[in-house]
């Protein structure tokens, strides 16, 4: 009586090829990798987080509140960071940006979304001021809540 090969070649070829995947699909995953790689959108958006201070944030805070009554819709705070940002880069000709103290990172953050359009006029400011993204959006919106500020007392 002999006994049955556990361990043949034949066995260790079956248990390899043996996976969780069915082998017409693993192969069809290669072939799609091969491919051009996936198309970015068109509109999309970069987000860019802004170290506030309490103060900065409450006046935010104030200003979606006034937009919520005016607009009879919800406003977040990151649309209304957006906004004066925006609002900000499209008048950046008429306002001085002065330099001020960036607050340190473990502060609150404040976001904004930009559409390409603004996002390359804040690089502009990068360059022109030797900083980062979130230093040159925190310099240019510390300026815009300053007068919005002002406007609120």
């Amino acid at each position: 009586m002999e006994s049955p090969n556990i361990f043949s070649k034949s066995n260790k070829n079956a248990t390899k090829n043996n996976s969780l995947i069915n082998p017409i699909v693993r192969d069809a995953q290669k072939n799609n990798s091969d491919t051009s790689p996936r198309r970015k959108r068109s509109d999309k958006k970069h987000d860019i987080k802004i170290n506030l201070t309490q103060q900065q944030r409450a006046i935010l805070k104030q200003l979606a509140k006034k937009w919520d009554e005016s607009m009879l819709e919800k406003i977040s705070p990151t649309y209304v960071c957006t906004k004066l940002l925006e609002q900000g880069l499209q008048k950046s000709v008429d306002f001085p940006f002065p330099s001020i103290q960036y607050p340190k990172s473990d502060s609150r953050k404040g976001r904004a979304k930009l559409t390409k359009k603004y996002y390359d006029l804040l690089f502009e400011f990068t360059l022109k001021w030797d900083c980062s993204y979130a230093k040159a959006a925190h310099r240019i919106l510390s300026y815009i809540l300053d007068i919005e500020g002002e406007k609120l007392r």
